[in-house]
């Protein structure tokens, strides 16, 4: 056996001290620690370890927000510490790997989750005599992919008007999910007449990072709605009430919104007004802001909560970003009691309003804005805008032919803070500071049967502020194997978009300027994603998360409830 020398002996241990590669591993995406591990013995002994894989598993957590008792670590071997880690790059990679273009969406191949479950199997309950009574279920899968909070209700029908906050295990993420989850924790609350589970958010508590928060949202026509916070811990599985709140309003045609939260604050659009609820503290802040005209939906516009901003996209002739700065805390007012009476007051005008530019004319086109729908964003915050040639709608819809395509033209915009240099007012507020600008258009023209729409709804959890993850609905033609039937039927897909050159930023890239540049040609692709037979259900929304690639149903009156895996 050769003898070898003193630096090939060194060669064999680690130049710098095991804490600084781990700093610097965390730093690093999990995928090119893996490649890093290839370079030599030594590095790929020091992969391998599990301290170092708690460390870059951890780091995950911290960096897409996941609740990090969703992994065992201290259980989990290298091999689960690495797939947990690897998570939300192989879901990106999948998706990716399932693009089409965007001229031939309508031959884009399905893609098919590894697992498709239907767990929480309940058809209704018998209410007296022999007719079938049908419970109304609302979910959020809690970051991470394991944990599940799940709300039952009972018809307002039912002799028992309540409803139950439940919390599921569905398996640890980096594995096939259970086919039969479990029941961890349930808690029974009471309800008034007339108000209905809408929506439910769970949420990680800022100040325990193994404590969960959830938050139940009740909403009924001219009744108000009701806020019910509970916290509970996988470790210690009883639900504790943190606060409640009922808003009332002496109009009738009462229009609400589901909740947004931020820390200890949470958002609620209450007809003309949004108000700002410290949960912990018991206080309010309120916002009077302008209607939403006559005769139109609550899908003219979306509100978005960017930290210090209340920012409501507006369609129509309320065109533009309006935007509020969030009051301070020292100045909300304290609630005595836990209801709460909203009423009429004069409108605020917006600290600001952003223009948002439009790809194609107003005459003679439908205008719709892709915005993040997850909560919380941060600044700089991307969002799209589709413009479609109007027509009127016949029916049946005819196939157009791929000669004749409907042209959905589209813009990438970004709202940001202008740099340091280019304010010359040093005491500009901070909302002074923000500006509108166009980083590239595309352009959908598929052989469809209409025009490519937004479907912001359709997983919204998976929207960020960076828009990694956008969708559209798009109605396709399909043949019936074994005959020439066609019919015309809606799917989503999820797009994005080639790299291109942004606009360069400075004085002369200012809202004005921009609203009238058409931005850098991109190139565009789409992944259909799976849908399952809803059997006359109604549509999909997902609850889902982009680390453990699991989508599960939002909402649902009765029926199967899916749970997808697309990586185990």
């Amino acid at each position: 056996m050769p003898v070898r020398t003193r630096a090939q002996r060194r060669g064999d241990r680690p130049i710098l001290p095991h804490e600084v590669w781990c700093n610097a591993f965390e730093q690093m995406e999990p995928s090119e620690v893996l490649f890093l591990g290839q370079v030599s013995r030594t590095l790929r002994t020091l992969v391998s370890e599990k301290s170092v894989w708690r460390a870059i598993l951890r780091s995950v957590c911290r960096k897409y927000d996941l609740f990090g008792p969703s992994f065992p670590v201290e259980e989990m071997s290298v091999k689960e510490l690495q797939r947990a880690a690897l998570g939300p790059e192989l879901f990106k990679a999948l998706v990716a790997r399932h693009s089409w273009p965007a001229d031939e969406l309508h031959e884009a191949q399905i893609l098919v989750p590894a697992s498709d479950l239907t767990p929480f199997r309940k058809r209704g309950f018998k209410m007296g005599g022999s007719r079938s009574v049908k419970f109304m279920w609302v979910r959020h899968l809690v970051p991470g992919g394991r944990f599940l909070f799940q709300v039952t209700q009972a018809p307002n029908k039912a002799a028992d008007g309540s409803f139950t906050v439940q919390l599921w295990d569905l398996g640890v993420p980096g594995s096939s999910p259970l086919r039969k989850p479990s029941l961890m924790a349930e808690i029974k609350n009471g309800k008034p007449a007339g108000l209905n589970v809408t929506a439910v958010t769970a949420m990680v508590d800022p100040g325990n990072d193994v404590s969960l928060r959830v938050a139940t949202y009740l909403s009924g026509y001219g009744t108000g709605c009701m806020i019910k916070i509970h916290a509970v811990s996988p470790s210690d599985l009883i639900f504790k009430c943190l606060a409640e709140l009922h808003i009332t309003n002496l109009i009738h045609n009462l229009h609400v919104s589901n909740p947004i939260v931020s820390g200890d604050v949470m958002l609620i659009r209450v007809n003309n007004t949004v108000v700002l609820w410290n949960f912990i503290c018991h206080s309010y802040a309120a916002i009077p802001i302008a209607p939403i005209p006559t005769q139109k939906y609550s899908s003219d516009e979306h509100i978005v909560f960017a930290g210090d901003f209340v920012m409501v996209f507006r369609r129509g002739a309320q065109w533009g970003i309006h935007v509020w700065e969030v009051p301070a805390l020292a100045s909300f007012t304290r609630i005595t009691g836990r209801s709460l009476s909203i009423v009429e007051a004069v409108t605020v005008l917006p600290d600001a309003l952003l223009p948002i530019p439009f790809p194609e004319p107003k005459g003679r086109h439908w205008h719709g804005i892709n915005v993040p729908q997850s909560g919380l964003q941060t600044l700089p915050l991307t969002f799209d805008v589709f413009s479609a040639p109007w027509k009127k709608r016949s029916h049946p819809v005819t196939w157009v032919g791929p000669t004749s395509r409907t042209i959905t033209s589209c813009l990438r915009c970004t709202i940001g803070t202008q740099r340091v240099g280019t304010v010359t007012n040093s005491t500009r507020r901070s909302v002074d500071m923000l500006s509108v600008d166009t980083m590239a258009s595309f352009k959908i023209q598929a052989p469809v049967t209409g025009a490519s729409w937004t479907s912001p709804q359709f997983a919204p959890s998976l929207s960020d502020s960076s828009l990694s993850f956008a969708f559209l609905n798009s109605r396709i033609i399909e043949h019936k194997s074994g005959d020439d039937y066609r019919v015309s039927k809606q799917h989503n897909f999820a797009y994005s978009l080639g790299t291109f050159t942004p606009l360069p930023t400075g004085p002369s890239s200012s809202s004005a300027q921009n609203a009238s540049q058409p931005g850098q040609a991109a190139s565009v692709s789409v992944t259909r994603f799976y849908e399952p037979d809803r059997r006359r259900q109604w549509s999909q929304r997902w609850s889902a998360c982009v680390a453990s690639g699991r989508m599960v149903d939002m909402a649902c009156e009765g029926g199967d409830v899916h749970l997808l895996d697309y990586l185990y």
